[in-house]
């Protein structure tokens, strides 16, 4: 058989074989980052140690010298060194290292490098404070726990922007979260911040002053991560059910400078033909929306707050 192979034929498939090696110059190369991803990631790294350098200070210069320990790991941390006298940072990342451990396997290695790198930060600031002598308030409690707040807070909020987290109960919610969706892992961080709280009530002398700073320290600081995070995108829903949509729409689109989407709807006590107007506006345009409306009889309108706003109008440089 092989008699009647032609060569051309007899060629063919060392051919097939030698088109279906790859050359090199085929190898895909890769990318170089460009400009805005290499500022992207220096920006990133910087709020990291930035995020740790703030937490440190709100721990060294206000939740220490003023004996209240704040909930989760921190907390515990802050417990350790007043029976100790050891340094909060060691405490700090000995307690963290476990975690940090089973959020490489169960989170991402990423996760777990950026709050490691805040930890580490956190943790050696505490350590060069104490050997300088670095800042401490002790004169007013209530305005030290507020302080701490802010001061933590912000902190807790630059590092959230970046992916990480603050370690402690945040990796075990984490994990849960991502197990079990729909679990209350907010109940659960509370409940764990609380005991260690209420603990503080038997190292701290028996006293009650503590456990209120801490809660007023935890209340602060959740308030200021909160709207470090959703406050400057802000703004507020207005919903408007009127007979005059057009006439009305271009108004507020005029003078307001802000879209406006119409849904036709029905009066299901009437069933007249009416239109909802969804229009979203910046706090300071309330009042003006509602001048406006007035002018419109037969016009039912409620608004709402919303937070994290993105589009057009809502970000810089539109």
């Amino acid at each position: 058989m092989s008699e009647n192979l032609t060569p051309e034929t007899a060629e063919q498939p060392t051919e097939t074989v030698e088109q279906s090696i790859p050359t090199q110059s085929e190898t895909p190369k890769r990318k170089k980052p460009t400009a805005t991803q290499v500022r992207s990631q220096i920006v990133m790294w910087v709020l990291l140690l930035l995020s740790g350098f703030l937490r440190a200070i709100a721990i060294h210069s206000f939740i220490n010298p003023n004996h209240f320990a704040p909930g989760g790991v921190t907390g515990i941390a802050t417990i350790l060194t007043y029976v100790t006298g050891w340094n909060s940072g060691i405490f700090l990342f000995a307690i963290n290292i476990p975690l940090l451990v089973v959020a490489f396997f169960f989170i991402s290695k990423m996760f777990t490098l950026k709050t490691g790198v805040s930890l580490a930060v956190s943790s050696l600031s505490l350590m060069l404070f104490e050997k300088i002598n670095f800042f401490t308030y002790s004169e007013e409690h209530i305005l030290a726990a507020v302080a701490g707040g802010l001061m933590g807070g912000t902190g807790l909020a630059v590092l959230f922007k970046t992916g990480g987290s603050s370690g402690g109960t945040d990796i075990i919610a984490t994990i849960i979260q991502r197990k079990y969706k729909t679990a209350g892992v907010s109940w659960f961080i509370f409940a764990l911040d609380s005991v260690v709280v209420l603990a503080s009530f038997f190292v701290y002398d028996y006293k009650l002053t503590p456990v209120l700073l801490a809660f007023v320290e935890m209340f602060v600081s959740a308030r200021a991560c909160d709207f470090i995070l959703n406050g400057f995108k802000s703004a507020v829903k207005f919903e408007v059910i009127t007979t005059h949509g057009d006439e009305l729409s271009a108004e507020l689109m005029e003078k307001l400078h802000r879209g406006v989407t119409k849904v036709e709807a029905v009066g299901m006590y009437s069933q007249d033909e009416k239109s909802l107007l969804i229009c979203i506006v910046r706090r300071r345009q309330i009042a003006q929306f509602q001048k406006i409306i007035r002018r419109y009889p037969d016009t039912f309108a409620y608004l709402t707050s919303t937070s994290e706003v993105f589009g057009r109008g809502f970000q810089k440089n539109e």
